[in-house]
């Protein structure tokens, strides 16, 4: 599912249809919880051309593979830009192994090159227990029915069909 996808929820049943996708997120593998919040204001395309190439570095600079599902949150009325929520699932080609892009290190590394260059970030390892409607779902779909960009692609470890 490439592209950007423009959901207006006007419905009631915002809990069930949280429920709903975030069962969907959850079946794909992730490793970890990004979100990226700007220095200044930037709009949609900004904040998605950033993320993707924080993607494209993580691929060329350690050699990993990539999954990822991204949500664009807009400030207050969408007159002061937007901010990333995003799960990734990272992959060592060689290794076939997810366990370095899960360290702390790894972690505060990215943070830190990302914060002095765009703002305040955080990369938080991905805790399958709380599921993916409890980091990002609540994003997507909101109860003052505004609209929300997502996307989701790249490359998936394990795909379970919803």
């Amino acid at each position: 599912m490439h592209g950007y996808n423009n959901v207006r929820i006007t419905s009631n049943n915002c809990q069930e249809l949280r429920e709903t996708f975030g069962n969907w997120l959850n079946s794909y593998h992730w490793t970890i919880y990004y979100t990226q919040t700007y220095k200044w204001t930037v709009n949609e395309k900004q904040a998605l051309r950033q993320f993707y190439r924080l993607l494209d570095y993580i691929r060329f600079q350690y050699g990993a593979k990539v999954g990822y599902f991204v949500a664009v949150e807009y400030h207050w009325l969408r007159i002061t830009g937007c901010h990333i929520h995003s799960l990734l699932y990272i992959e060592d080609t060689l290794t076939k192994s997810d366990m370095f892009f899960r360290t702390l290190d790894f972690r505060q590394k990215i943070s830190e090159s990302l914060e002095k260059r765009y703002g305040w970030n955080r990369f938080w390892e991905y805790l399958p227990k709380l599921g993916a409607k409890y980091y990002v779902s609540k994003y997507v779909i909101k109860e003052d029915y505004h609209l929300a960009t997502w996307d989701l692609g790249g490359f998936f470890k394990k795909k379970v069909d919803f």
